[in-house]
Protein backbone atom coordinates (compact mmCIF):
# COMPACT_ATOMS: atom_id res chain seq x y z
CA UNK A 1 0.00 0.00 0.00
CA UNK A 2 1.00 3.73 -0.87
CA UNK A 3 1.27 6.50 2.08
CA UNK A 4 -2.08 7.46 0.37
CA UNK A 5 -4.13 4.48 1.72
CA UNK A 6 -7.49 5.63 3.31
CA UNK A 7 -9.15 4.52 5.96
CA UNK A 8 -12.24 3.11 3.86
CA UNK A 9 -9.45 1.46 1.18
CA UNK A 10 -8.03 -0.04 4.26
CA UNK A 11 -11.45 -1.80 5.88
CA UNK A 12 -12.20 -3.49 2.03
CA UNK A 13 -8.07 -4.50 1.93
CA UNK A 14 -8.71 -5.81 4.78
CA UNK A 15 -12.06 -7.45 4.23
CA UNK A 16 -10.94 -9.24 1.12
CA UNK A 17 -8.10 -10.34 3.55
CA UNK A 18 -10.59 -12.22 5.73
CA UNK A 19 -12.42 -13.70 2.98
CA UNK A 20 -9.24 -15.07 1.63
CA UNK A 21 -8.01 -16.05 4.58
CA UNK A 22 -10.88 -18.32 5.99
CA UNK A 23 -10.22 -19.61 2.20
CA UNK A 24 -14.30 -18.52 1.11
CA UNK A 25 -15.80 -18.65 -2.41
CA UNK A 26 -18.87 -16.61 -2.43
CA UNK A 27 -18.79 -14.28 0.90
CA UNK A 28 -15.72 -12.50 -0.60
CA UNK A 29 -17.88 -10.41 -2.31
CA UNK A 30 -20.20 -9.98 0.41
CA UNK A 31 -17.04 -8.58 2.51
CA UNK A 32 -15.64 -6.32 -0.90
CA UNK A 33 -18.43 -4.95 -1.20
CA UNK A 34 -18.15 -0.94 -1.62
CA UNK A 35 -21.67 -0.09 -1.57
CA UNK A 36 -21.65 1.88 0.87
CA UNK A 37 -25.92 2.80 0.75
CA UNK A 38 -26.29 -0.97 0.72
CA UNK A 39 -23.56 -2.00 3.55
CA UNK A 40 -23.18 -6.00 3.06
CA UNK A 41 -24.09 -7.14 7.18
CA UNK A 42 -21.64 -9.10 9.02
CA UNK A 43 -21.29 -12.86 7.85
CA UNK A 44 -20.13 -15.69 10.67
CA UNK A 45 -17.24 -16.16 7.77
CA UNK A 46 -15.82 -13.83 10.10
CA UNK A 47 -15.03 -16.07 12.61
CA UNK A 48 -13.59 -18.87 10.61
CA UNK A 49 -11.44 -16.08 8.58
CA UNK A 50 -10.17 -14.83 12.28
CA UNK A 51 -9.22 -18.30 13.06
CA UNK A 52 -7.00 -19.45 9.97
CA UNK A 53 -5.67 -16.25 10.28
CA UNK A 54 -4.34 -16.85 13.66
CA UNK A 55 -3.17 -20.53 12.51
CA UNK A 56 -1.44 -19.17 9.07
CA UNK A 57 -0.35 -15.41 9.92
CA UNK A 58 -0.63 -14.57 6.74
CA UNK A 59 0.56 -10.81 5.68
CA UNK A 60 -2.28 -8.09 6.13
CA UNK A 61 -0.10 -5.95 4.27
CA UNK A 62 3.53 -4.84 2.38
CA UNK A 63 4.97 -1.15 3.17
CA UNK A 64 7.69 -0.82 0.55
CA UNK A 65 8.72 -4.04 0.78
CA UNK A 66 8.08 -4.80 4.68
CA UNK A 67 5.65 -7.04 5.37
CA UNK A 68 2.95 -6.57 7.88
CA UNK A 69 1.97 -10.43 9.64
CA UNK A 70 -1.81 -11.05 11.27
CA UNK A 71 0.70 -11.72 14.50
CA UNK A 72 1.99 -8.04 14.72
CA UNK A 73 -1.46 -6.74 14.51
CA UNK A 74 -3.27 -9.06 17.25
CA UNK A 75 0.34 -7.75 19.78
CA UNK A 76 -0.49 -4.57 18.53
CA UNK A 77 -3.90 -4.82 20.61
CA UNK A 78 -3.18 -5.92 24.14
CA UNK A 79 -2.16 -2.60 25.61
CA UNK A 80 -6.31 -2.06 24.03
CA UNK A 81 -9.20 -1.96 26.85
CA UNK A 82 -11.06 -4.62 27.24
CA UNK A 83 -14.06 -3.78 25.55
CA UNK A 84 -12.23 -2.78 22.27
CA UNK A 85 -10.80 -6.47 22.82
CA UNK A 86 -14.34 -7.63 22.83
CA UNK A 87 -14.54 -6.27 19.32
CA UNK A 88 -10.87 -6.85 17.93
CA UNK A 89 -12.84 -7.46 14.26
CA UNK A 90 -14.25 -4.37 14.04
CA UNK A 91 -10.98 -2.44 15.00
CA UNK A 92 -8.36 -4.52 12.64
CA UNK A 93 -8.57 -1.99 10.20
CA UNK A 94 -7.57 0.80 12.70
CA UNK A 95 -5.12 -1.54 13.95
CA UNK A 96 -3.06 -2.20 10.16
CA UNK A 97 -3.84 1.17 9.40
CA UNK A 98 -1.47 2.27 12.92
CA UNK A 99 1.01 -0.42 11.90
CA UNK A 100 1.09 0.98 8.26
CA UNK A 101 1.73 4.43 9.30
CA UNK A 102 4.48 3.51 11.59
CA UNK A 103 6.16 1.68 9.25
CA UNK A 104 6.36 4.74 7.40
CA UNK A 105 7.34 7.05 9.54
CA UNK A 106 10.15 4.63 11.04
CA UNK A 107 11.28 4.28 6.99
CA UNK A 108 11.47 7.81 6.96
CA UNK A 109 13.27 8.22 10.36
CA UNK A 110 15.54 5.68 8.89
CA UNK A 111 16.22 7.81 5.75
CA UNK A 112 17.01 10.93 7.29
CA UNK A 113 20.04 9.06 9.84
CA UNK A 114 18.05 8.73 13.35
CA UNK A 115 19.32 5.11 13.38
CA UNK A 116 22.94 6.79 13.97
CA UNK A 117 21.17 8.84 16.61
CA UNK A 118 23.39 8.20 20.25
CA UNK A 119 20.15 8.84 21.81
CA UNK A 120 18.06 6.60 19.72
CA UNK A 121 20.89 4.04 19.90
CA UNK A 122 20.10 3.79 23.48
CA UNK A 123 16.73 3.58 23.45
CA UNK A 124 17.14 0.96 21.16
CA UNK A 125 18.99 -0.89 23.68
CA UNK A 126 16.59 -0.63 26.53
CA UNK A 127 13.81 -1.82 24.23
CA UNK A 128 16.42 -4.84 23.68
CA UNK A 129 17.18 -5.56 27.49
CA UNK A 130 13.02 -5.27 28.00
CA UNK A 131 12.41 -7.81 25.14
CA UNK A 132 15.00 -10.05 26.05
CA UNK A 133 13.99 -9.88 29.75
CA UNK A 134 10.69 -11.15 29.10
CA UNK A 135 11.59 -13.66 26.83
CA UNK A 136 13.71 -14.91 29.06
CA UNK A 137 11.27 -15.08 32.19
CA UNK A 138 8.74 -16.36 29.41
CA UNK A 139 11.13 -19.57 28.69
CA UNK A 140 11.62 -20.04 32.46
CA UNK A 141 7.71 -20.09 32.98
CA UNK A 142 7.00 -22.44 29.97
CA UNK A 143 9.50 -24.85 31.56
CA UNK A 144 8.54 -25.11 35.25
CA UNK A 145 4.73 -23.78 35.20
CA UNK A 146 2.92 -26.61 33.87
CA UNK A 147 -0.53 -27.82 34.29
CA UNK A 148 1.00 -30.21 37.26
CA UNK A 149 2.25 -27.44 38.79
CA UNK A 150 -1.14 -25.52 38.70
CA UNK A 151 -2.67 -28.30 39.82
CA UNK A 152 -0.33 -28.89 42.98
CA UNK A 153 -0.69 -24.99 43.81
CA UNK A 154 -4.72 -25.63 43.24
CA UNK A 155 -4.61 -27.78 45.63
CA UNK A 156 -2.87 -26.31 48.35
CA UNK A 157 -5.17 -23.64 47.94
CA UNK A 158 -8.24 -26.34 48.50
CA UNK A 159 -6.34 -27.22 51.56
CA UNK A 160 -6.03 -23.25 52.94
CA UNK A 161 -9.91 -22.82 52.22
CA UNK A 162 -10.38 -25.95 54.33
CA UNK A 163 -8.68 -24.79 57.34
CA UNK A 164 -10.40 -21.64 57.12
CA UNK A 165 -13.38 -23.28 57.79
CA UNK A 166 -15.61 -22.33 60.93
CA UNK A 167 -17.73 -24.50 63.27
CA UNK A 168 -20.11 -23.30 65.74
CA UNK A 169 -20.08 -24.46 69.06
CA UNK A 170 -21.57 -24.84 72.93
CA UNK A 171 -18.99 -26.14 75.80
CA UNK A 172 -19.78 -26.69 78.93
CA UNK A 173 -16.45 -26.93 81.46
CA UNK A 174 -15.97 -28.26 85.14
CA UNK A 175 -13.19 -29.39 87.16
CA UNK A 176 -13.12 -32.91 86.89
CA UNK A 177 -13.83 -35.79 84.76
CA UNK A 178 -16.42 -36.72 87.15
CA UNK A 179 -18.41 -33.86 86.48
CA UNK A 180 -18.10 -34.21 82.85
CA UNK A 181 -19.31 -37.56 82.72
CA UNK A 182 -22.26 -36.67 84.76
CA UNK A 183 -23.13 -34.39 82.12
CA UNK A 184 -22.69 -36.56 79.55
CA UNK A 185 -25.35 -38.41 81.35
CA UNK A 186 -27.86 -35.79 81.81
CA UNK A 187 -27.57 -35.31 78.10
CA UNK A 188 -27.97 -38.75 76.78
CA UNK A 189 -31.32 -38.61 78.98
CA UNK A 190 -32.58 -35.26 77.10
CA UNK A 191 -31.39 -32.50 79.28
CA UNK A 192 -30.83 -28.88 77.44
CA UNK A 193 -27.56 -28.14 76.41
CA UNK A 194 -27.69 -24.76 77.19
CA UNK A 195 -29.80 -25.58 80.08
CA UNK A 196 -26.84 -27.84 81.74
CA UNK A 197 -24.14 -24.75 80.94
CA UNK A 198 -25.74 -22.08 82.82
CA UNK A 199 -25.92 -24.06 85.42
CA UNK A 200 -23.04 -26.30 85.95
CA UNK A 201 -20.13 -24.37 83.80
CA UNK A 202 -17.52 -22.72 85.27
CA UNK A 203 -16.54 -20.92 81.75
CA UNK A 204 -17.03 -17.56 81.22
CA UNK A 205 -19.39 -18.24 78.27
CA UNK A 206 -22.04 -20.06 80.46
CA UNK A 207 -24.20 -17.05 81.17
CA UNK A 208 -24.97 -17.58 77.01
CA UNK A 209 -25.46 -21.39 77.30
CA UNK A 210 -21.80 -22.26 76.39
CA UNK A 211 -22.39 -20.15 73.53
CA UNK A 212 -18.65 -20.19 71.92
CA UNK A 213 -19.80 -18.10 68.21
CA UNK A 214 -17.79 -19.16 65.28
CA UNK A 215 -14.54 -20.26 65.36
CA UNK A 216 -12.06 -21.58 63.23
CA UNK A 217 -9.82 -24.74 64.09
CA UNK A 218 -6.24 -22.64 64.62
CA UNK A 219 -7.53 -20.05 67.21
CA UNK A 220 -8.50 -22.72 69.81
CA UNK A 221 -6.51 -25.03 71.55
CA UNK A 222 -5.25 -28.83 69.33
CA UNK A 223 -7.54 -30.54 71.01
CA UNK A 224 -10.35 -28.83 71.39
CA UNK A 225 -10.46 -27.58 68.01
CA UNK A 226 -10.08 -31.20 66.92
CA UNK A 227 -12.74 -32.92 69.00
CA UNK A 228 -14.71 -30.14 67.73
CA UNK A 229 -14.48 -30.17 63.81
CA UNK A 230 -14.50 -33.53 64.70
CA UNK A 231 -18.32 -33.93 65.60
CA UNK A 232 -21.35 -33.56 63.74
CA UNK A 233 -23.74 -30.52 63.72
CA UNK A 234 -26.07 -31.16 66.52
CA UNK A 235 -24.04 -33.81 68.01
CA UNK A 236 -21.81 -33.57 71.28
CA UNK A 237 -18.30 -35.17 72.25
CA UNK A 238 -19.27 -38.61 73.80
CA UNK A 239 -16.61 -38.81 76.11
CA UNK A 240 -15.22 -35.65 78.61
CA UNK A 241 -12.13 -33.49 76.71
CA UNK A 242 -9.08 -32.38 79.29
CA UNK A 243 -7.13 -29.43 78.23
CA UNK A 244 -5.04 -26.75 80.27
CA UNK A 245 -8.54 -25.37 81.43
CA UNK A 246 -10.56 -28.34 82.88
CA UNK A 247 -12.91 -30.71 81.30
CA UNK A 248 -14.73 -30.12 78.68
CA UNK A 249 -18.44 -31.34 77.04
CA UNK A 250 -18.52 -29.73 73.60
CA UNK A 251 -21.69 -29.89 70.93
CA UNK A 252 -21.49 -28.27 67.95
CA UNK A 253 -24.42 -26.30 66.90
CA UNK A 254 -23.05 -25.15 63.32
CA UNK A 255 -20.38 -25.33 60.59
CA UNK A 256 -19.60 -22.88 57.58
CA UNK A 257 -16.99 -23.29 55.01
CA UNK A 258 -16.04 -21.58 51.83
CA UNK A 259 -16.62 -22.81 48.72
CA UNK A 260 -13.56 -23.12 46.66
CA UNK A 261 -13.01 -22.16 43.02
CA UNK A 262 -12.92 -24.23 40.37
CA UNK A 263 -9.52 -24.81 38.89
CA UNK A 264 -10.59 -23.53 35.62
CA UNK A 265 -11.51 -20.52 37.46
CA UNK A 266 -8.10 -20.17 38.85
CA UNK A 267 -5.97 -21.07 36.58
CA UNK A 268 -4.96 -17.49 35.16
CA UNK A 269 -4.69 -16.20 38.94
CA UNK A 270 -2.54 -19.42 40.06
CA UNK A 271 -0.45 -18.70 37.18
CA UNK A 272 0.31 -14.82 38.04
CA UNK A 273 1.31 -16.03 41.36
CA UNK A 274 3.41 -19.05 40.23
CA UNK A 275 5.23 -16.64 37.97
CA UNK A 276 5.12 -14.28 40.54
CA UNK A 277 7.36 -17.02 42.70
CA UNK A 278 9.31 -17.90 39.98
CA UNK A 279 10.55 -13.97 38.95
CA UNK A 280 11.78 -13.49 43.03
CA UNK A 281 13.44 -16.83 43.31
CA UNK A 282 15.44 -16.45 39.99
CA UNK A 283 16.09 -12.87 40.91
CA UNK A 284 17.39 -13.68 44.16
CA UNK A 285 19.89 -16.02 42.95
CA UNK A 286 21.38 -14.10 40.54
CA UNK A 287 21.59 -11.14 43.31
CA UNK A 288 23.44 -13.40 44.97
CA UNK A 289 25.86 -14.19 42.33
CA UNK A 290 26.07 -11.25 40.65
CA UNK A 291 28.61 -8.34 41.04
CA UNK A 292 26.52 -5.34 42.08
CA UNK A 293 28.10 -1.67 42.68
CA UNK A 294 25.71 0.85 44.61
CA UNK A 295 27.29 4.38 44.87
CA UNK A 296 26.48 6.63 47.88
CA UNK A 297 24.42 9.09 45.72
CA UNK A 298 21.88 6.24 44.82
CA UNK A 299 19.08 5.08 46.78
CA UNK A 300 19.85 1.39 48.44
CA UNK A 301 18.61 -1.67 46.21
CA UNK A 302 15.96 -3.78 47.36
Amino acid sequence: MGGNVTAKTALRTTALTLALAAGLAGPVAVWAQTDEANPAPQTESLGTALGAMGKGNPVLARVDGHEIRWSEVAASARDLPADYKGRFETILPALLGRLIDRQLLADAGRGAGMADDPVVRQQVLKFEDRAVSEAFVAKKVSETVDNEALRARYEAYRRDLADQAEVRARHILVNSREEALAVIAELDKGADFAALARARSIAPTAAQGGDMDYFTRDSMAPEFAEMAFCLKVGQYSPAPLHTAFGWHVIKVVDRREKEPRSFFEMRDELRQAATRELLEGLLVEMRRTAKIELFPQAPESQ
